[in-house]
């Protein structure tokens, strides 16, 4: 199920390292499936993260 896009804020630590949070939406599954997908600047493709979350 397609859930929208979600913001993340991120912040700049120093000297490359990023540290950041976001909130996910629920629903009335128990196991959620996710892909985190970062745009960097300066590379041609994003970044891609898969995880689950489990309630």
């Amino acid at each position: 199920m397609y859930m929208g896009k979600v913001p993340v804020l991120l912040e700049n630590k120093n000297k490359g390292k990023w540290s950041g949070w976001f909130m996910l939406g629920s629903c009335n599954e128990s196991t959620m499936k996710w892909q985190l997908r970062l745009n960097i600047e300066g590379q041609a493709a994003p970044s891609y993260l898969n995880f689950e979350t489990i309630m």
